[in-house]
């Protein structure tokens, strides 16, 4: 009973913040993308404006997103889906638009919840863009 009675009351709080952090979470991927846009050759994939407020895919053109990945060594960013985490295919969503595997391999995944915060986006920021220019440059 008290299990019952701890989600109802869970579910209610949830109701009561859910817009206004949609709202904040929305503004977090928003600025993260706006930033990462200015790097040369860096794309969103995807539809822009019929998807997840909390999410977002970036094409990083001419950068390994394993490479990338490692080279972003405290930041959670993934270069699949979690239903997809073992495969070591690329992405069937981002071949399903159309991409080569060398573009689904350039390709990352950054997601945001309630508990991300302002100064951890401009942490990710300065950190995709140094490591982007790196790989680059080996290129």
């Amino acid at each position: 009973m008290a299990g019952i009675v701890g989600m109802g009351h869970a579910a209610e709080l949830c109701q009561k913040k859910m817009k206004a952090e949609t709202k904040r979470i929305r503004a977090f991927k928003d600025d993260l993308e706006k930033a990462l846009l200015e790097i040369p050759n860096t794309e969103v994939n995807g539809n822009v404006e019929n998807r997840l407020y909390n999410m977002t895919n970036i094409k990083f053109e001419g950068c390994d997103s394993d490479a990338l990945i490692m080279g972003l060594h405290d930041i959670a960013v993934s270069n699949g889906s979690a239903c997809t985490s073992a495969s070591v295919e690329p992405s069937h969503v981002l071949m399903a638009l159309g991409m080569t595997e060398t573009e689904a391999f350039s390709c990352i995944r950054f997601s945001f919840g309630r508990f991300n915060t302002t100064d951890e986006v401009s942490s990710v920021v300065a950190a995709v863009q140094k490591v982007v220019e790196n790989l680059r440059a080996w290129n």
